[in-house]
């Protein structure tokens, strides 16, 4: 538990220097931003926009505080996204697309665990000793996470 704590709070800023991948990967979120928009989940909205701004500053500034402001918004994202992600399985048709739709998530999710924690745990991916591989697979997980949210609006 200890560990998970400080992961949480300190993990990334020891990889982070400014960073050109992952400050202008963060622009994908505003995709999000928009398309949540269109179909009306403002919550989600707002709460994209506040992503993409805390990520910017981070991925920017690197430093302590930003970072965990920036943990801070991800985890309203996971917390809403589940939520609206749970709501809508209990909904789903038998409608063959919608199963596909289903697993999407599911996927970004999981890959997005695998690198950032196992990357963690391992020195590799997003941790990797070469900061600019490590950073590049953050660039990564950016778009991984995006896409998996695009899919929960979706369903």
């Amino acid at each position: 538990m200890i560990y998970f704590i400080y992961f949480i709070l300190f993990a990334s800023s020891y990889i982070c220097m400014m960073n050109f991948y992952n400050f202008i990967s963060s622009f994908i979120f505003l995709t999000n931003v928009f398309n949540n928009y269109l179909h009306k989940y403002y919550l989600y909205s707002a709460l994209f926009f506040l992503l993409f701004i805390t990520s910017v500053i981070h991925h920017y500034y690197c430093m302590i505080e930003t970072n965990l402001i920036d943990k801070i918004s991800i985890l309203g994202i996971v917390l809403y996204g589940g939520q609206l992600y749970y709501k809508k399985m209990s909904q789903i048709s038998n409608d063959v697309s919608d199963k596909l739709l289903y697993y999407i998530p599911l996927l970004c999710f999981w890959a997005t665990i695998f690198l950032y924690l196992y990357g963690d745990i391992t020195d590799s991916f997003c941790f990797n000793k070469n900061k600019e591989i490590g950073n590049k697979w953050h660039s990564a997980l950016h778009f991984i996470s995006s896409i998996g949210h695009h899919a929960i609006v979706l369903i």
